[in-house]
């Protein structure tokens, strides 16, 4: 018999080798075509395999297709599927939440580092995920084996996790804004008006003070306004007859001084002097008239005077409001020619009764010299005769000193000099923040949009830093920090605003500071960017088109990149790549949509590859291509059919004909009919209908009851009979067409015949025989004792009895043999019956004899009576002990075995990781000739029916078992067979009965050493807490955060803040601890959630301790 080959020709020497892609299998029958036998899903099979499934894929590989010929026709497990087994057709099932499989994953929880493994730190791995998922900006992941965007960690309050993928939250919140859990920008939101942040703690404004929108430190009130109460986000103006100097909590200390005036909002107590020529004797003035004008004959000769300064000089009167003692003008003047004035004069007492006023001066009536133009101004013309005709200086030029005819130049750059500078950097015109002042300035200039200044007195504006925007529409740009490019734009240096530069269409941007279009990202693989300006892609590329990157249209016409479906492939909704049309189908068309849009190759063509865009290649000769067919071999034509090149469908072969082969190529090589059978129909793949009782069929025949083929007399023919056939041995028959021979009647025999002889066939009984009803050749004889001399005897009664005083010896005798001899076991003289039967229990071996022989052996038993020997060893499972026995004792007890028959006992105990219960007949139960216990259980679709069996899961069988043993909690045993159970890892618990351990990690707020029973087992202690599960050591609980507290054991987050008047230090387990923290002492406070106490601020103290 060929061995892994086949032989289809006869008179062969030698069996052809299996080809590759086939299996030769001789073990139901010889191997004579191998067409059949092709290589099924799930395994592939080289030159010369013998069985269908020698040679599996491996784990981590399916095949969904047949005739395969190499293990690298297998293919790697598809991405977010595993494939655990052996042999598989397709993936088992999609990989489990926690893990990724980016292909060829061998196991649901894959350990294969380059491809398929737990989800890193930073990531998430929803069911069935290929590539891990990025957590977002605003959150961390410092753990392996997250599962879902939900178990990502939202950033900790105070700090800010700007980018994808983050382990751990390490950026403190920017100051004056504040950062709430989630945060994912350092400005994530401003501080509210009225509070402050500092050290990730509110503060609320104490008085004197005010914080307004985004402070991070208290602002001391300017001067001029003031707070008597906390948490103000701006001072209150100081009300008239006051004045509050910086930091003023009431104004009612600072009552405005005599010499002075305070309107609202003054800032000192001597901002408002009352003016030269004045004076105020009075304090909590409000306004300038509130000033007394000076008294006659008298001046005040500066401000802020509660008296006048002293008398009018001789020579002057002052006649009210003086600023000097020599006045000139207003409130006095010097005495005219023809006056005279004495000292604290009030007006000129009369008396009795010239060079031309030069440039920079004036020369007032009686004037003795002329009097130069103070610094600030400048005259440029002659014969002045009053201060007010010199000319405030110029804006943008300063005049030094006194006397100038012209301007002395140009205002300084970086200070503005608005007319009447003495000065070319005037104090108090330095130019300010946000503007720049060129030479000459006469007024700060505003930066122009695209730049900034953050200095004082500069003459040049900075340019705007790349990633930033400066616009001064509504205000001088000072700073840029807070103006940093938005998501959907680009900004380089000197960007002027926010919008200035789109990313283009095609691309986007999510991430804000870019400073180039590079920056712009090529819009994602499968989605479009239609718009300017984005900050993510639109949507997804409609069906009917490819986005491989950069489309700039849901509908895009970008050759390159980007556009419509081509020729035998199909894009769903959101296509990177075209998919393509499967083999068995092609596609002529562009913008297909789905893979139900590629055309079923058409019948009678197989379409072999992918891509394909028509059919043009014939199906091959023996097969059948129906729609959709892939190979050119699609389908075998079928036993009854032939398939000629280019068959969409078989051909029956014709009636009287039948094939039970399959894949012929013409009718020729279909076969006649089987001798014994007709074939009416077309299409038969059998011989089908046997031939009617009382005809034959040779070979080729169509109906069941040929002309000229009826049986003949002396012959039978049964249904199916191909030639007709002798009568056996007792039968005859007497006509024609018989499809049975009679049976031969009582007193005659019957023997065959040919139809040359058939009337020979019946003749009567001869002498010393009877012949019942049925005789042939088997004439019946007289029995011994018996004789007889007639024909045609019928029935052992008619033999004649032996004569008394003699014996028969012999059968079939004519005639009595003689008398009976002397020493033989007989009753009486003639020997005439036997004398009597053997016991139960006994045997009786030879002959002649006259007791039995003697009883049973051991391992043997003896059932009925008559017995010449043993009846039979004890069966397999059963022993006999002792003799005389006339069945089984009984069934090997349970935990033994008796393997063998003839035992007397049992062979000993049950293996290690099997059971036995009673009748065994074997120490492994249930396994077959391997050499390992897991390689016996029974194969698919079978059961094991016998006593006894292999260990299960979830048990474990220590020698000598009767019945399976559960694993006891904190133990577990996942393979079948074991004869003691494996403790359970750390991280993890087993109930009682467990047969796995992944299913039961250590839960939150816990942790678990090997051997744990159950899920809370091991709580952390008080004071700590552990958010995170499969924890093995109590050093995983993580001490309670300062601020905070963890009540009782087995906590899974912080139970709350620390009460308000108390501080938790860290690992605190009650909101007013004494272990971790305690009570605030004298001289600090401590608000809820305080992780230490705070000092009071200056001037201020607390002597409650619980504040």
């Amino acid at each position: 018999m060929c061995i892994r080959s086949y032989q289809d020709e006869l008179g062969q020497s030698n069996c052809k080798g299996c080809p590759a892609g086939y299996f030769c299998d001789n073990i139901m029958d010889p191997v004579v075509l191998y067409n059949d036998s092709y290589c099924p899903t799930g395994f592939y099979c080289p030159e010369n395999t013998t069985m269908s499934n020698e040679f599996p894929c491996p784990t981590g590989t399916f095949n969904n297709v047949t005739h395969q010929t190499s293990v690298s026709d297998c293919q790697q497990c598809s991405g977010g599927m595993y494939c655990d087994q052996t042999g598989l057709s397709q993936p088992v099932g999609q990989c489990l939440p926690g893990y990724y499989c980016l292909y060829g994953a061998n196991s649901s929880t894959p350990s294969q580092p380059s491809n398929a493994d737990i989800c890193p730190e930073g990531l998430y791995c929803p069911l069935g995920t290929v590539s891990p998922q990025s957590c977002p900006p605003g959150t961390f992941n410092p753990t392996t084996g997250r599962q879902s965007v939900d178990e990502c960690t939202n950033c900790t309050s105070g700090y800010y996790c700007p980018s994808y993928n983050m382990t751990a939250a390490v950026d403190l919140c920017q100051a004056g804004y504040y950062c709430p859990s989630k945060a994912d920008v350092a400005a994530f939101i401003i501080c509210p008006a009225g509070s402050y942040w500092r050290a990730r703690i509110w503060w609320s404004v104490f008085r004197g003070h005010y914080c307004p929108v985004a402070t991070s430190y208290p602002i001391v009130c300017d001067n001029g306004t003031y707070a008597n109460v906390e948490g103000l986000s701006s001072c209150d103006q100081c009300p008239m007859g006051y004045y509050c100097p910086q930091g003023t909590a009431n104004y009612t200390d600072y009552p405005c001084p005599t010499g002075h005036y305070c309107p609202a909002s003054t800032k000192n107590w001597n901002q408002y002097p009352c003016n030269s020529g004045t004076f105020n004797n009075q304090t909590m003035r409000t306004a300038s008239g509130d000033c007394l004008s000076c008294t006659g004959g008298y001046y005040c000769g500066q401000t802020g005077l509660s008296e006048p300064s002293g008398p009018c000089a001789a020579g002057y009167y002052c006649d009210g409001g003086a600023t000097t003692d020599m006045p000139s003008g207003a409130g006095g003047n010097q005495c005219t020619a023809g006056y005279y004035c004495p000292e604290a004069s009030a007006f000129a007492v009369a008396c009795d009764p010239g060079n031309i006023c030069p440039e920079g001066a004036y020369c007032p009536e009686g004037s003795t010299s002329p009097t130069l133009c103070q610094a600030g101004y400048y005259l440029n013309s002659t014969g002045n005769d009053d201060m007010t005709d010199c000319i405030l200086c110029t804006p943008g030029m300063y005049c030094g000193g006194s006397g100038n005819n012209v301007p002395d130049g140009l205002c300084s750059a970086g200070w503005y000099c608005p007319g009447g500078q003495d000065t070319s950097m005037p104090t108090g015109y330095n130019c300010t923040l946000g503007h720049y002042c060129a030479e000459g300035s006469s007024a700060p200039l505003r930066c122009a949009s695209g730049s900034y200044q953050d200095e004082l007195g500069q003459s040049n504006c900075k340019g705007c830093p790349a990633g930033y925007f400066c616009d001064n529409i509504m205000d001088p740009v000072v700073l840029y920090n807070d103006s940093y490019c938005p998501t959907g734009f680009y900004c380089p240096e000197n960007t002027t605003m926010s919008n200035e530069f789109p990313c283009p269409t095609g691309t986007f941007n999510n991430v804000t500071h870019q400073t180039s279009v590079s920056d712009c990202q090529q819009c994602s693989g499968g989605m479009y960017c239609d718009q300017t300006g984005l900050s993510q892609p639109v949507g997804q590329c409609l069906p009917g088109y490819y986005c491989l990157y950069g489309a700039n249209s849901s509908t895009p016409s970008q050759p390159s990149n980007a556009d419509i479906c081509p020729e035998g492939l199909y894009c769903p909704l959101g296509t990177v790549s075209p998919q393509s049309c499967p083999p068995g189908t092609f596609n002529p068309t562009t913008g297909r949509q789905s893979v139900d849009e590629c055309t079923n190759c058409t019948s009678g063509y197989y379409c072999p590859s992918y891509n394909m865009t028509a059919a043009v290649d014939l199906c091959q000769a023996g097969y059948y291509c129906p729609s959709k067919a892939d190979v050119a071999a699609f389908i075998i034509c079928p036993a009854g059919s032939y398939c000629q090149t280019g068959s969409g469908t078989p051909t029956a072969c014709p009636a009287g004909t039948f094939s039970n082969m399959t894949g012929l190529t013409a009718e020729a090589q279909c076969t006649n009919c089987t001798g014994g059978y007709y074939c009416p129909d077309p299409g038969m793949t059998d011989t089908g209908y046997q031939c009617w009782g009382g005809y034959y069929c040779p070979t080729g025949i169509s109906v069941p009851n040929p002309v000229g083929y009826i049986c003949p007399q002396g012959m039978h023919c049964p249904n199916g009979s191909e030639i007709y056939k002798q009568c056996t041995d007792g039968t005859y028959t007497s006509t024609t067409g018989e499809s049975s021979c009679a049976v031969c009647p009582q007193g005659s025999y019957c023997l065959p015949v040919i139809p040359d002889n058939s009337t020979d066939n019946i003749k009567d009984c001869p002498q010393g025989y009877y012949c019942p009803q049925g005789t042939g050749r088997d004439w019946m004889s007289c029995p011994s004792g018996t004789y007889s001399n007639a024909l045609s005897l019928y029935e052992e009664s008619q033999c004649l009895p032996c004569t008394a005083g003699k014996y028969c010896m012999g059968t079939h005798l004519t005639t009595d043999s003689g008398d009976c001899s002397a020493g033989k076991y007989c009753m009486g003289t003639l020997l005439t019956t036997d004398n009597g039967d053997c016991s139960a229990g006994k045997y009786c071996m030879g002959t002649h004899l006259t007791t039995d022989s003697g009883d049973c052996s051991a391992g043997k038993y003896c059932m009925g009576t008559h017995l010449t020997t043993d009846n039979g060893d004890c069966s397999a499972g059963k022993y006999c002990m002792g003799t005389h026995l006339t069945t089984d004792n009984g069934d090997c007890s349970a935990g033994k075995y008796c393997k063998g028959t003839h035992l007397t006992t049992d062979n000993g105990d049950c293996s290690a990781g099997y059971y036995c219960t009673s009748g065994v007949d074997r120490s492994m139960p249930g396994a077959s000739n391997d050499t390992a216990a897991a390689n016996c259980s029974c194969p698919s679709t079978t059961y094991f029916t016998g006593v006894g069996g292999i260990c299960p899961i979830g048990h474990y069988c220590p020698t000598g078992t009767d019945v399976p043993k559960e694993c006891l909690a904190g133990s577990y045993t996942d393979m079948i067979g074991q004869s003691a159970c494996t403790t359970c890892p750390e991280g993890y618990y087993c109930f009682t009965n467990a047969t796995e351990y992944l299913s039961t990690p250590c839960p939150v707020s816990t942790v678990q050493n090997s051997g744990t029973q159950y899920g809370t087992q091991y709580p952390c202690p008080a004071g700590t807490y552990n958010p995170s599960t499969q924890r093995t050591s109590l050093t995983d609980c993580i001490d309670c955060p300062g601020g905070e507290y963890c009540e009782g054991v087995g906590n899974s987050a912080p139970t709350g803040n620390c009460t308000a008047g108390w501080y938790c230090s860290g690992g605190a387990d009650s909101p007013n601890t004494t272990t971790n923290g305690g009570k605030c002492q004298p001289g600090y406070y401590c608000p809820e959630h305080s992780s230490d106490p705070t000092p009071c601020p200056g001037g201020q103290c607390i002597v409650s301790l619980m504040v």
